[in-house]
């Protein structure tokens, strides 16, 4: 052939050749890439796989300590027991009656009155009803009956929503004690709460000043605007 057509083949054998290398290039840089994340999510898959085995410890430690308590609890008197629940939730008061408990709007309303129906239900750890719960599981409960999601855990539920003031207190609003959070119930007006306190106590109304508030005011109240000293969630 001639030359034109040697140099024409050349250039496209320069062509290819430029164009496998570009190929090359990318199949390499998506492989390392797979490599990368292939590196990574075998990281990730160990944290979780340690954050697993740490959050399984806690919890069978916690669970054994459940266990010792409900023990310790069982060989009291009757008695002793309900000295230890009025100790831990306050003498318990009669609930109120069905048109008592005016809340702000509809929402908080059918939250209030789905608390106020669990009342003798009984205190199991973790539980999140419908017919047993514990204090976090009943305001979440509550609360789902006006649409509003909660997590299950009252020291998750008192980072939430507007904190507000004893004297601003309305029912719905939820109550947090102790420090840290570890309790909640839910505000029902006049001075008074509706929770699940603990073992050997099922769903009842007590004083809502009764027992030690996180911040020296009911930790955050939830209803008109949020979870929160007293929060309040969304309505």
């Amino acid at each position: 052939g001639s030359a034109d057509e040697f140099l024409s083949q050349v250039t496209t054998l320069d062509a290819i050749a430029g164009h496998t290398t570009d190929v090359l290039a990318q199949v390499n840089a998506a492989a390392q890439a797979a490599e990368q994340a292939r590196a990574a999510a075998e990281v990730a898959a160990g944290e979780a796989a340690a954050g697993l085995a740490d959050v399984t410890a806690r919890q069978a430690d916690l669970q054994g300590r459940i266990t010792e308590y409900r023990a310790q609890y069982e060989s009291l008197s009757e008695v002793q027991q309900q000295a230890v629940v009025e100790e831990h939730a306050g003498p318990t008061l009669a609930p109120p009656a069905a048109d008592e408990v005016v809340a702000s709007s509809d929402g908080v309303q059918a939250a209030v009155d789905t608390a106020l129906a669990q009342i003798g239900d009984p205190y199991v750890w973790g539980a999140g009803g419908p017919s047993a719960f514990d204090c976090s599981g009943l305001t979440q409960y509550a609360y789902a009956a006006a649409g509003i999601r909660l997590p299950h855990s009252s020291r998750v539920q008192a980072t939430m929503g507007t904190a507000v003031s004893r004297a601003e207190l309305q029912p719905g609003d939820l109550v947090f004690f102790y420090t840290p959070v570890s309790h909640v119930g839910m505000y029902i007006g006049n001075g008074k709460m509706v929770h699940a306190p603990t073992f050997g106590s099922p769903v009842v109304v007590t004083g809502g000043r009764h027992g030690r508030v996180r911040g020296g005011a009911p930790a955050r109240g939830l209803s008109r605007s949020g979870v929160g000293g007293a929060h309040r969630t969304p309505s």
